[in-house]
């Protein structure tokens, strides 16, 4: 978890998040610095590289979660809301 906060990338902090959301006894502190993360891309006047970043961190997430149409086309299966999630 140390190590994907550190690398800072759009795939490094997916699976922080990732595996946050799996673990049940995740350390406060790595969990708080997560939490930091989000309230610092929706905040108020937020850094446009850091927003962009945390973006990419959510919508990879949310395209994992996909399912394939019989006719190729893929699916989202959980809908992109407005609010970081």
């Amino acid at each position: 978890m140390k190590a994907c906060l550190a690398a800072d990338t759009v795939t490094a902090l997916a699976l922080a998040f990732d595996c946050a959301d799996q673990e049940s006894e995740f350390n406060t502190d790595l969990r708080g610095r997560l939490d930091d993360l989000l309230a610092a891309a929706v905040g108020p006047d937020p850094d446009p590289e850091r927003r962009r970043l945390i973006a990419g961190v959510l919508l990879t997430r949310h395209l994992r979660q996909r399912i394939r149409a019989a006719d190729g086309t893929h699916i989202c299966t959980r809908p992109i809301t407005h609010r970081a999630e």
